[in-house]
């Protein structure tokens, strides 16, 4: 049987992936953030608020010249 996109070299690099850990999700996270609550977003980055005007209203008739 041939893998898709494997190549001749590409076994090598997935045969010693833990891949009965990662079926049975017991497989350790690279990344675990601290998080100290629910609440707590300071992983997030942070975007200024959104200022623009809300869409014109559907009666409006800014789009009659369509």
């Amino acid at each position: 049987m041939f893998r898709l996109t494997a190549g001749p070299w590409g076994y090598s690099s997935t045969n010693c992936f833990n891949w009965e850990g990662l079926r049975q999700a017991t497989l350790a996270p690279p990344f675990t953030p601290t998080v100290k609550g629910p609440l707590d977003t300071g992983n997030f980055d942070c975007f200024p608020d959104d200022n623009e005007d809300p869409p014109p209203d559907e009666e409006s008739g800014w789009d009659l010249e369509f």
